[in-house]
């Protein structure tokens, strides 16, 4: 018996074909090693570079914070103390940014403030004649012909902010991803709550058959808005617009996709954008303006 165990043994250990065995472990091992270091590495960049896409986050558009809400406010545990929400001093002259996915023009008028043109697109680049091969890095240098830049932006629905720091904090007050530190702020009075006119989306298109121009807007999601709110702007539609070659095709879209309305002239307007307010801008929305063209800048 133990005969036939040691010969069925030796036939065994001899049909094995060590180095081909030893290549199947080996293959299996590093294999583990890589899937495992995958699941590691993923499991922690992908949440921090994608935290501000949208399909990380739920599909409900009203996450943000709903007025005197303070109990559904984002956690401040994290947030070590007020820092700063921007420089206003800095960038008084940048004439372009590009963010995800945005484009942004800017515009400095010597009345004070900045005035923003958010999801700029090819028809508001023609109406501004800005080159969109080679945008324009600064402003111009004389304030004459910066303001008349500025009230051609004013048509295209571009806001005016008291001053850039407002710009950029209100940007983290927006959309789905608000920043505890200036909700905070807001809601312990150190920062204005945002106003309707900060709250407000406008785009406009000046089609070249029929004269007039076609507005349309809509509430944007920031802190703010109230319970019963409804009519926010649709972002995911947003991209129509990039696609728009003219303002012919920009009208078209804003009337069949944001309900844009059409109006003889701009008299005729009377929503929440500034598109008729540079005469009658005398302050800013909650106070003073930043004035962007003095010549040096105060400590």
């Amino acid at each position: 018996m133990t005969s036939h165990v040691v010969s069925f043994a030796s036939k065994y250990v001899h049909d094995i074909n060590v180095v081909a065995e030893a290549k199947l472990i080996t293959a299996a091992i590093i294999s583990g090693l890589v899937i495992a270091f995958s699941i590691q590495y993923l499991s922690r960049y992908l949440p921090q570079r994608f935290a501000n896409q949208s399909f990380f986050k739920p599909i409900n558009t009203k996450i943000m914070l709903p007025v005197n809400n303070p109990s559904s406010r984002p956690s401040t545990s994290s947030v070590s103390g007020l820092r700063r929400f921007y420089d206003a001093t800095k960038d008084i002259t940048r004439r372009t940014s590009f963010d995800i996915p945005d484009c942004y023009i800017y515009g400095y008028p010597s009345k004070g403030g900045v005035i923003v043109l958010e999801n700029a697109t090819i028809p508001d680049f023609e109406f501004l004649n800005l080159s969109r091969i080679h945008t324009p890095k600064t402003r111009f240098p004389d304030s004459q012909s910066e303001d008349e830049f500025c009230q051609k932006m004013l048509l295209l629905g571009a806001k005016w902010y008291d001053s850039l720091s407002r710009f950029y904090f209100l940007k983290r007050v927006d959309r789905n991803d608000p920043d505890a530190a200036c909700i905070d702020a807001i809601e312990e009075e150190r920062e204005p709550a945002p106003t309707e006119r900060e709250r407000t989306w406008v785009s406009v298109a000046w089609p070249s058959i029929g004269g007039g121009m076609v507005a349309a807007e809509w509430n944007i999601v920031m802190w703010g808005y109230g319970k019963d709110d409804d009519r926010f702007l649709p972002y995911e539609e947003l991209g129509r617009l990039s696609l728009c070659k003219d303002m012919d095709e920009k009208a078209v879209v804003l009337k069949e996709w944001f309900e844009g309305k059409e109006f003889q002239n701009v008299g005729e307007y009377m929503g929440n954008g500034w598109i008729r307010s540079w005469d009658g801008k005398e302050s800013g929305e909650q106070g003073d303006m930043q004035n962007t063209w003095r010549t040096k800048i105060e400590k």
